[in-house]
């Protein structure tokens, strides 16, 4: 094809499935470019919010994360920064966007009260150096955000003391903790003898954590997901083609999502299961919930949703950049001396 008549919605160039009923094959160029530059701009956003939420992993003071104008490129600077290989392993490797179903705190709750009386058996009864008297009039959050005065009364509850039970029935949020004790609970619901006391129906379990809330920055959410035969999700990131950030049809923020023909498929086979069943499906990026939102309307057909909730406008585009985000799309070029990387 002559340069010179280059068509930018050919099937062969833009006009293809990915971006279908965004670029028709009878726009013209001065159409279709401004459509490829905000493509271009989103996915440098979407790249620029997982590295976001990653760099936080490495612990190091004043860390800095820059768009450097137009150019598609990134810059990543974390002074202090020792493991350098684990950076640049951590930083380049594709981003690991799925889709899960959920199961209600009601199904997991039993098992949760046999893995405290499991660690009660095992775990050295040690004086809490913080204890007060619970006030009634505190929700349970609250004594869990609440710090402990000194007293000698003995812990008898290894799980229970530092994962505050949901008490709302058909929820998908199993509880809550602080973000220092997440290490801790996990490796007691990986134990053995813990996992021994599963019920069959849910022995598949995935225990995950939620995102980091910027109103309660010290507690996160945990969640139990299905497991299929394979341990696989049903649905990767990879199926989607699009999303956005918008309102719904109240007027408050939410993201709108395309998927592809694949994609469309399973899609639609999960949201009819979770809606018959009741449970949530969870988006889950680098093991992270970011969401799970219920399905009330039964099988979702097309691969076009929206997701709806108590989001601010900042959280909408954040959740529309990760669904974007099913791949890292960079070339990295790391500077190992100053541990600063630029990604193109």
């Amino acid at each position: 094809m002559n340069k010179a008549n280059l068509k930018l919605s050919n099937v062969n160039i833009f006009g293809n499935r990915n971006l279908d009923k965004i670029i028709e094959t009878n726009m013209t160029n001065a159409q279709v470019e401004p459509i490829i530059k905000k493509k271009v701009s989103e996915s440098v956003e979407s790249a620029f919010e997982v590295l976001r939420k990653r760099i936080d992993q490495f612990g190091v003071t004043q860390p800095n994360i820059q768009m450097l104008g137009n150019s598609g490129r990134i810059l990543v600077e974390l002074p202090g920064a020792k493991d350098v290989d684990r950076v640049e392993k951590l930083l380049g490797s594709t981003a690991q966007l799925e889709f899960w179903e959920t199961y209600k705190v009601d199904e997991v709750v039993n098992f949760l009260v046999s893995a405290n009386e499991v660690l009660k058996k095992t775990e050295v009864k040690e004086e809490a150096k913080a204890e007060t008297v619970k006030d009634s009039t505190k929700t349970d959050l609250d004594a869990l955000l609440t710090d402990k005065a000194d007293t000698t009364k003995v812990q008898v509850n290894p799980l229970y003391d530092i994962l505050q039970i949901n008490q709302q029935p058909g929820t998908s949020i199993l509880g809550y903790a602080k973000i220092k004790d997440t290490t801790l609970i996990g490796s007691y619901l990986r134990r053995p003898d813990v996992a021994a006391t599963l019920p069959a129906e849910i022995s598949k379990v995935k225990f995950v954590w939620g995102k980091i809330n910027e109103k309660v920055p010290d507690i996160v959410e945990l969640y139990a997901l299905k497991r299929g035969r394979d341990g696989k999700a049903p649905i990767s990131g990879g199926v989607i083609v699009d999303a956005t950030d918008t309102f719904d049809q109240t007027g408050k923020p939410a993201v709108s999502m395309q998927m592809n023909g694949a994609g469309s498929k399973a899609w639609e086979k999960l949201t009819g299961q979770v809606s018959q069943q009741g449970n949530a499906i969870a988006i889950v990026l680098d093991n992270i919930v970011y969401s799970a939102p219920g399905v009330s309307s039964g099988p979702i057909a097309g691969g076009r949703s929206e997701i709806s909730g108590s989001f601010s406008l900042n959280e909408t585009k954040d959740l529309a950049n990760i669904l974007r985000a099913g791949k890292l799309p960079a070339k990295q070029i790391l500077y190992k001396r100053s541990c600063r990387t630029v990604f193109r």
